[in-house]
């Protein structure tokens, strides 16, 4: 049955956003938790297309563990 305590609805309807190419763990485990989707900026995707590829698939596997699929989104003019 899904988790539908206040905390998790309000963490699924929020997009979050973290400087650098990896997924940091804190990030991780709030995806794990039902985070609702992370957007990349220009830190995130500066090392090229494969290195966005490598950030994507961290995003989906941490939220694979919880069950949950995040919205994936790029703000970059660049």
């Amino acid at each position: 049955m899904p988790d539908t305590t206040v905390e998790t609805l309000a963490l699924r309807v929020q997009v979050s956003a973290f400087a650098g190419p990896t997924l940091p763990p804190g990030y991780a485990e709030l995806l794990r938790e039902g985070l609702g989707g992370i957007c990349l900026f220009g830190p995130n995707t500066e090392a090229g297309e494969d290195s966005v590829r490598s950030l994507a698939a961290e995003i989906r596997a941490a939220s694979a563990e919880g069950g949950w699929a995040p919205v994936i989104t790029i703000d970059e003019e660049g």
